[in-house]
């Protein structure tokens, strides 16, 4: 009984009923960004912590990717273009501007982990810097927002796997789907977490 406890506990069900992972999961996909405005407000407490959630979902992701055998979708694309660039005798003085480009993108596919850490520092500097006139957060509070994205994006993959058999390695944002979808979603999270009415400037 006390392993069950502390288990809820750790998942967020403790013992007064505050079921913060399901109030959590369910606000990440239909108010996300007010959710998360009302966390960084100081109603923490109503909502699951960002990284323990991210790990939570990352854990349960890697889980259904073996349990189903699916491998991911990759894409060689960029480094077929390099490869033609490279080739071309007439693109023969920026060549080594070309290799050394070429060998970023075998080495962040390589490095997984650290592709997807420099991804979301630049991402979250770019939220940071856009909207800082705009918006009372810092940057760390702005990392804390980027990773409730993680969250929200490694649960729209979940989905996605659970309904077609697939997700995406190759994307531009360090996410589990595609670039189109992760770019609605973005413009839907922005209108609510700053205020954002302007369609265009958002998208930009």
């Amino acid at each position: 009984r006390t392993l069950i406890v502390k288990l809820l506990d750790v998942m967020g069900f403790d013992e007064s009923g505050n079921h913060s992972v399901l109030r959590t999961l369910r606000d990440l996909l239909w108010r996300p960004g007010y959710m998360i405005r009302d966390y960084l407000g100081g109603h923490s407490v109503a909502y699951f912590q960002p990284f323990k959630l991210l790990i939570f979902l990352a854990i349960i992701f890697t889980l259904l990717i073996h349990v189903l055998g699916i491998e991911p979708e990759q894409s060689t694309g960029a480094l077929e273009k390099l490869q033609e660039f490279q080739d071309d005798a007439n693109l023969k003085p920026i060549q080594p501007l070309l290799a050394g480009v070429a060998y970023a993108i075998r080495w962040f596919q390589d490095n997984m982990v650290y592709s997807i850490i420099f991804q979301n520092i630049f991402i979250v500097t770019a939220m940071w810097k856009v909207y800082r006139h705009r918006a009372p957060y810092t940057w760390v509070e702005t990392f804390i927002i980027q990773m409730y994205l993680c969250c929200q994006f490694t649960l729209l993959g979940i989905v996605q796997l659970l309904l077609t058999q697939r997700y995406h390695t190759d994307s531009l944002f360090p996410y589990l789907i595609s670039d189109r979808l992760v770019s609605l979603v973005l413009l839907y999270d922005f209108f609510q977490l700053y205020g954002e009415r302007r369609f265009w400037p958002a998208l930009w």
